[in-house]
């Protein structure tokens, strides 16, 4: 199993992420085959903390789309001194042999 991820900004901004924590596969997923796409909708407050995420597209397995969601809540970015909440999409992309 492959796994490609990224941050597409909204607004031209850039925060850079301090703690990643990846989506972790259970066995009964990694018996699927072929190339599914997540994306993840977040937002992201002053601290770095990502305090709203949705769903954007759905790879079509509700359990994929959810350890994407888990994940991504747990990730850290940058502190900025603005008080300001920053919002872009995450895209996982699993590609299953």
């Amino acid at each position: 199993m492959g796994l490609e991820e990224d941050v597409n900004w909204d607004n031209n901004v850039t925060r850079k992420i301090s703690v990643k924590v990846l989506p972790q596969i259970p066995d009964s997923l990694k018996k699927l085959s072929g190339k599914f796409i997540v994306v993840v909708y977040i937002e992201v407050n002053k601290f770095g903390s990502v305090i709203f995420v949705q769903i954007f597209q759905s790879s079509g397995i509700p359990e994929l789309d959810n350890l994407c969601k888990d994940a991504v809540k747990k990730w850290i970015f940058s502190m900025i001194s603005e008080d300001r909440i920053d919002s872009g999409k995450v895209t996982f992309i699993f590609n299953f042999n």
